[in-house]
């Protein structure tokens, strides 16, 4: 009866078949599937997290990177793998950590330097990286020739990134502490950051086949400046909405940072990259936005082609061009994603590379040298004080005048025991005190191997009963009293040179700000 019942109904019968089978495959076959090729009692912890719901894995992982408990794979074509991990998948997504597999420990990408006062969402980020030179020393110029060249509004939309790349460890301390008194108003204030990574960022260059026939520190340099750049780039990346890559052997043009301002608002949102200097990587401004991109390159090929190659070569590759393209269609998508700025906003001065034993002679020919015209920086409203030097003074340019702000103070060259004395009447509580020395007709006449020193209200003027508060780092100190938490009266400041000079000291600018 019920087979004769399905035979008359044999239509229905069999739509109903076919949906019974289909739910039988959709919730037995492959729990099947999973049974037959799934993971055994004793496999890995690392296979099984595929299983895992897309949250908890990423925790799972998480936990385990941190704990380093994962399993990793032995690969040989790399060296140091002993803290890369390759999470069991069927497919490998590729990360920086197949080309720096040294960058899965965390120790490795954070920086072991990082004075900030974290200043975010400014206009302009200026990158600038430095190494310790063993000829001439261009970053301090360099600094206060971007600092000096900006507008107030100005410096309180940017941010100046110091990168220390380097790796020997008693270097980068030295770095750290001149650059670090030297600007210490500007770091308090937000302008100013100063950062460095670890040693173990970088790989063993020396392990790495050369190329391009230089020889083995050429190729070492050039490498190791490309991951300076791209470590750089990325800690840019969350704090202003441009970047710039800077040396640190230029100087900048006045009102550079309008200028850029303004070049940028007249252009098509679609660029890419824009020169403001011909030379080399200086001046290349980017849109943040764009820097992961870039610094990925960058990881990419950083031993293979300098950094300015690579940037050409990233360009190309994104206009498409190719042998079988057009030159007038290459030049084309070429000129919608790079602009050109003139004049050059930027110069390079320095004639001693970085890199030992290179000459580096290039210049910006149609580069506009400062209009600024003040050989001196007028205060006139320092606190009353009696002021007295033992530097021999040249012509009407005395330390009396220049404290009133009348001219600035010019003397000859100091020697060891010289000072220059500063005593209040009445004593003052200091908010700032700014000294700075050489000006564009006398660069070079600087006040270095000094060191500054207050006497406390209320104490006999002796030279035990002085405190040092700052050494002259390249012609200048800035320091703020209050970030130093000496919030007392002082009744006498005072400049003693400890060396020697091998020049003249010219003092272009004294100011003392009280509370």
């Amino acid at each position: 009866m019920v087979f004769n019942y399905i035979f008359r109904r044999k239509k229905y019968c069999t739509i109903l078949f076919l949906v019974l089978i289909f739910l039988f495959f959709k919730s037995w076959f492959p729990k099947w599937i999973f049974c037959a090729n799934g993971p055994s009692h004793g496999q890995s912890l690392s296979d099984q997290t595929s299983l895992l719901s897309s949250k908890k894995e990423v925790d799972f992982a998480m936990h385990a990177l941190k704990n380093k408990s994962l399993m990793a794979r032995n690969n040989k074509s790399f060296d140091n793998t002993e803290d890369f991990v390759v999470f069991d998948s069927v497919i490998q997504m590729p990360s920086v950590l197949h080309i720096l597999p040294q960058l899965a420990n965390k120790e490795c990408r954070e920086p072991i330097v990082h004075l900030t006062s974290n200043r975010r969402r400014v206009s302009f980020v200026l990158g600038v990286p430095t190494v310790k030179r063993k000829k001439e020393t261009y970053i301090y110029k360099t600094i206060k020739s971007l600092i000096d060249s900006m507008s107030s509004s100005d410096l309180a939309d940017t941010l100046i990134v110091i990168y220390i790349g380097e790796r020997d460890e008693t270097s980068r301390k030295q770095l750290v502490s001149e650059l670090s008194t030297a600007f210490d108003a500007h770091i308090q204030a937000g302008l100013v950051d100063i950062i460095a990574p670890p040693a173990c960022y970088y790989p063993n260059f020396d392990k790495i086949p050369a190329n391009l026939g230089d020889k083995r520190a050429q190729f070492n340099w050039r490498s190791k400046q490309n991951l300076d750049f791209a470590y750089l780039m990325m800690y840019a990346t969350g704090r202003g909405k441009y970047y710039v890559q800077l040396e640190d052997d230029i100087i900048a043009a006045d009102g550079f940072i309008t200028s850029m301002r303004q070049f940028i608002n007249g252009q098509n949102p679609d660029w890419f990259l824009i020169w403001f200097s011909q030379l080399g990587f200086i001046g290349k401004c980017f849109k943040t936005s764009d820097l992961p991109f870039f610094v990925n390159f960058l990881y990419l090929f950083y031993r293979f082609k300098p950094c300015d190659w690579l940037l050409d070569h990233a360009i190309y590759c994104m206009t498409g061009c190719s042998f079988n393209v057009k030159k007038q269609i290459c030049a084309r998508e070429r000129n919608a994603l790079v602009k050109h700025y003139r004049p050059p906003l930027f110069q390079h001065i320095g004639k001693f590379s970085s890199l030992s034993g290179k000459i580096q002679r290039l210049k910006e020919k149609h580069f506009v040298q400062s209009q600024k015209k003040d050989i001196y920086h007028s205060h006139q409203n320092n606190p009353s004080a009696n002021v007295s030097t033992s530097i021999k003074v040249k012509d009407r340019h005395t330390l009396e005048q220049a404290y009133n702000g009348d001219t600035f103070f010019w003397g000859m060259k100091p020697i060891k025991g010289d000072y220059i004395k500063f005593q209040f009447n009445p004593p003052v509580r200091l908010k700032q005190v700014i000294i700075d020395s050489g000006n564009y007709q006398h660069p070079s006449d600087l006040l270095t191997n000094a060191k500054a020193s207050v006497l406390k209200a209320g104490l006999d003027d002796k030279l035990n009963n002085y405190q040092t508060i700052s050494d002259f780092v390249h012609g200048s100190i800035r320091f703020q009293f209050a970030a130093h938490k000496m919030t007392f009266a002082v009744s006498a400041f005072r400049i003693d040179i400890v060396e020697n000079a091998k020049s003249w000291t010219l003092i272009k600018e004294i100011f003392f700000e009280a509370l």
